[in-house]
């Protein structure tokens, strides 16, 4: 084997590792997820049902495609690709699944895939979710951009990031509207010391100087 080619071996085991990791890592907790009273559920509307698992399917597909026949991508391949992109790819991919997993740790029995309030539900603010609202989703995020930078191609860039651009556009909303009617006010000043998906630097600094104020 040429140097080329062990690379892209080396790239294409990785890519499996973590998309393996993070898909068998999900699967459990789906399964294991407790099976307790709702209060609420909130409609995610069918568009967004039936995007959301052609998304899925799609996704699935293409990184099975690529696993096995590489070249078939080849039109979609980015020239003169620097290898540290790849490598910066696999350590976004590696955090991913790190944050994955810290946030259902935090988040434990209220964990659920759809849109729902349980009886019992709690609003979290511990752990990531003391600087981000929806840190589940940032994993989620970051695995997507480590798939586009470990590929080398802009099309899996477009499909991937993309659709999930799209999937979170249609989520983030009815998630955040369905937890302030849950949780009104608090979830309201919640959501004004927080960022969406990554830390907003300004409200933690913002955060920091009114915790200074208060002690004074």
């Amino acid at each position: 084997m040429t140097e080329e080619e062990i690379y892209i071996l080396v790239f294409k085991i990785i890519l499996i590792v973590l998309y393996t990791s993070f898909s068998i890592i999900r699967i459990n907790i789906t399964r294991l997820k407790r099976k307790a009273n709702k209060s609420s559920e909130i409609n995610e509307g069918k568009f967004s049902i039936a995007f959301l698992q052609i998304y899925i399917i799609l996704t699935v597909i293409l990184f099975m495609i690529f696993v096995f026949a590489p070249q078939l991508f080849d039109w979609s391949k980015i020239p003169n690709y620097p290898q540290g992109l790849q490598w910066t790819g696999t350590a976004l991919g590696i955090l991913s699944i790190i944050l994955f997993i810290f946030v259902h740790k935090h988040l434990g029995r209220n964990y659920s895939r759809s849109l729902e309030i349980f009886d019992d539900h709690k609003l979290i603010s511990t752990g990531p979710y003391k600087f981000v609202r929806h840190p589940m989703y940032s994993a989620f995020v970051l695995l997507h951009i480590a798939v586009f930078l470990i590929t080398e191609n802009w099309f899996f860039g477009i499909v991937w990031i993309g659709g999930l651009t799209i999937v979170l556009i249609l989520r983030i909303k009815r998630e955040e509207d369905m937890l302030i009617e849950a949780f009104g006010d608090n979830y309201k000043f919640y959501k004004e010391k927080t960022g969406i998906l990554f830390p907003n630097l300004i409200k933690i600094f913002r955060n920091k100087q009114t915790d200074k104020n208060d002690e004074k």
